[in-house]
């Protein structure tokens, strides 16, 4: 049966904290994206003779760098810095200043080991209440939006639409990378899609074992608990050029 899914609850995030902050983009004209350190930027990461490489790196007045890596786990360190308000790469204070400075540098080397971010930002899993679902026919019911109900209707006759509410409740999966950004400052969530390949919006059904195998087909990677899109992946490989073999 075609079936047309949509909920009148709001999503509730479980366990959900407040998004960091983000730096701001790079004013024109500057050498460097400003951080919230004073004095630290993010800057590209040049050969000797100029040629970018593709990574990034922080860059201090008194002239210490990181090792160059993705604009995203820079971008996650220097919120650890703000956050810890650390002085980088020479902190001053007392001897505690220093070995939490210690502490936070093996915290992004061992995040970048295991390829996840320096902080989950959220959980992974969201809960929506139970669904209404209009159609009828053969189809696949969690791939159908509701965006086609006033066309589906426009196409049977009215004695032939089924109406239904679904018993339980159902899951969507949604990025946990701290820095995700769908484009409306919220994080991506996994999306079906038509028999076409085209998007058919946000993936949600009871049971979660459907939205673990799309996330795999959909190139989402799992660390532990949370997930991470494609995107998020891919920024989350310490040098994506060399790790990918490009």
């Amino acid at each position: 049966m075609t079936t047309v899914p949509f909920t009148t609850t709001t999503a509730t995030p479980l366990g959900a904290v407040p998004a960091p902050r983000t730096p701001p983009p790079p004013p024109e004209g500057r050498d460097g994206e400003p951080t919230a350190v004073p004095g630290l930027l993010i800057v590209a990461d040049r050969t000797p003779d100029g040629a970018f490489t593709g990574l990034w790196t922080l860059s201090a007045p008194g002239g210490g760098r990181v090792r160059p890596t993705t604009l995203t786990y820079i971008r996650e360190l220097a919120t650890h810095l703000a956050d810890f308000d650390l002085d980088w790469p020479y902190p001053t204070g007392s001897p505690a200043s220093a070995r939490l400075a210690r502490e936070v540098s093996a915290r992004f080397t061992r995040a970048q080991a295991e390829r996840r971010p320096l902080w989950w930002a959220r959980t992974s899993w969201l809960s929506h209440g139970p669904l209404w679902r209009v159609g009828a026919g053969d189809g696949d019911v969690a791939s159908v939006p509701f965006a086609d109900l006033w066309q589906l209707l426009d196409q049977l006759p009215a004695d032939e639409a089924h109406v239904g509410f679904d018993p339980a409740p159902t899951w969507s999966l949604r990025c946990a990378a701290p820095l995700c950004d769908d484009g409306t400052g919220r994080p991506l969530q996994l999306h079906a899609q038509d028999e076409d390949g085209s998007d058919a919006g946000v993936l949600r059904h009871a049971e979660r074992n459907v939205l673990l195998v799309e996330a795999v087909s959909a190139r989402w990677a799992r660390r532990g608990r949370h997930w991470m899109c494609p995107a998020c992946t891919l920024e989350h490989l310490p040098n994506p050029g060399r790790d990918l073999r490009w």
